[in-house]
């Protein structure tokens, strides 16, 4: 299995959330929310293996804070994905309709991207931050979340595999390339054709590197 078949397989089953019904779409925050709640051991126990591996190579303390998941803050992210149910339905809408001189009406109607990239940092709350966000719009994701969160993130796109599956969509919607490393980040920045934007974030280095080596289109 390479970082490309993993990416081709969101492509492949990103028809699922591309065409979900708004209420599809908010029955699976709702199931990742109580999955953060209902799996708040599981979660810590991997992030306290990440936090275990940053202090013995030397992260800093800022950063360390940064990757540590308290029961708060996992009670905090579960509530902040019911915050984007209650977001209006981003999809369906009508951004701008005119009539031709011929009777043509023609409207521009607010659709899914269709893939989503995101590379990021050690910030397990953004895997959920930007899980919740895709699922509201629609879209499929493939996450880069780098190897400080690796155990955590792993948990976190479990639960998230499991809301869609649970609500009848393709839990293949969700991949991470983490296990790959920098050529998974690198698969993410040239899967032209299967990534349809992507979006970095972290340092001003990080952001640099992927606008300059991206075939992707990148939203900085």
């Amino acid at each position: 299995m390479s970082a490309l078949s993993l990416i081709q397989k969101a492509k492949e089953a990103s028809s699922s959330i591309n065409h979900a019904s708004r209420d599809s779409r908010d029955a699976v925050l709702g199931s990742i929310s109580k999955l953060l709640l209902a799996n708040q051991d599981t979660i810590l126990a991997a992030n306290a293996v990440d936090l275990q591996r940053g202090a013995a190579d030397g992260m800093s303390l800022s950063l360390q804070d940064r990757l540590r998941l308290t029961p708060q803050r996992i009670g905090s992210l579960a509530q902040s994905v019911l915050e984007v149910v209650d977001l209006p339905d981003p999809l369906g809408n009508i951004v701008e309709s005119r009539v031709l001189p011929n009777g043509l009406k023609i409207s521009q109607v607010s659709v899914p991207f269709g893939v989503i990239g995101m590379i990021y940092e050690a910030r397990p709350n953004v895997t959920i931050d930007i899980a919740a966000l895709a699922v509201k719009s629609g879209n499929a994701l493939v996450l880069r979340g780098g190897s400080a969160a690796e155990h955590t993130n792993r948990e976190l796109l479990k639960l998230v595999r499991e809301a869609l599956e649970q609500n009848g969509l393709s839990p293949e919607c969700v991949q991470s390339v983490d296990e790959f490393g920098r050529d998974g980040a690198k698969a993410v920045m040239t899967a032209r054709g299967f990534i349809d934007v992507l979006i970095p974030r972290g340092s001003a280095g990080l952001i640099r590197t992927v606008v300059e080596e991206s075939t992707v289109p990148v939203i900085e």
